[in-house]
């Protein structure tokens, strides 16, 4: 047991298991948090998509050197992969987006917590061989919340703060233009419902109009 998943790609058609696309294979940390920062600190290192070959080669980089060691992480046809595990089933990818599961459970949750994101984006740099730095990978989570942040699956509750300034910048990234901001001396209380912070977005970007 660990916290098994597959990652493959939107060319995977049909039901995975009998599938001859690739798939990589993580043993651990394949909950929804860690793939999608695997995904995201990809991105902001600007690796070519799996939907190539060399984004498969360089995904699988990232990760082997985040665990280290000679085991957790596999790369093979979906077919020949645990991809019905009772865990976290298979990510559909597009580029580096996250576009659906398969063969998760019925109560499966997708939530990504984004404290959590944010930490693991700097332990996967800390672990490569040439690091994106604290700034960039600031950045590289500030642009996912941002595009992210209507997302049922998106944690926010005690984590994203509504910015007491909207035309401040926050540490150079870009969430001042949705009114929302991850610094702590340009915060006000954290919103307590997604409700609230929808309100506060739309209560904003009415002012900006």
């Amino acid at each position: 047991m660990g916290d098994r998943a597959v990652i493959t790609t939107v060319q995977t058609i049909g039901d995975p298991q009998s599938s001859s696309e690739l798939g990589v294979y993580l043993h651990m940390n394949g909950d929804p948090t860690s793939v999608t920062a695997f995904l995201e600190y990809c991105r902001a290192k600007d690796i070519p998509s799996p939907n190539y070959d060399y984004g498969w080669a360089r995904l699988c980089q990232v990760i082997g050197n985040y665990f280290g060691g000679t085991l957790s992480v596999g790369v093979e046809k979906c077919c020949n992969l645990d991809c019905d595990n009772g865990e976290n089933g298979v990510y559909i990818i597009n580029g580096w987006d996250i576009v659906g599961w398969k063969c998760v459970p019925e109560d499966y949750d997708d939530t990504v917590d984004i404290d959590k994101l944010h930490l693991m984006m700097n332990e996967i740099d800390a672990r490569q061989p040439t690091h994106l730095g604290e700034d960039r990978t600031h950045k590289a989570w500030c642009s996912y919340v941002e595009r992210h942040a209507m997302d049922d699956h998106l944690r926010v509750l005690n984590d994203l703060k509504i910015c007491t300034d909207p035309a401040r910048e926050c540490r150079g990234c870009s969430m001042v233009s949705h009114g929302v901001c991850c610094d702590n001396d340009l915060m006000s209380e954290a919103a307590n419902t997604i409700e609230e912070l929808m309100n506060r977005i739309n209560e904003l970007e009415a002012q900006n109009d």
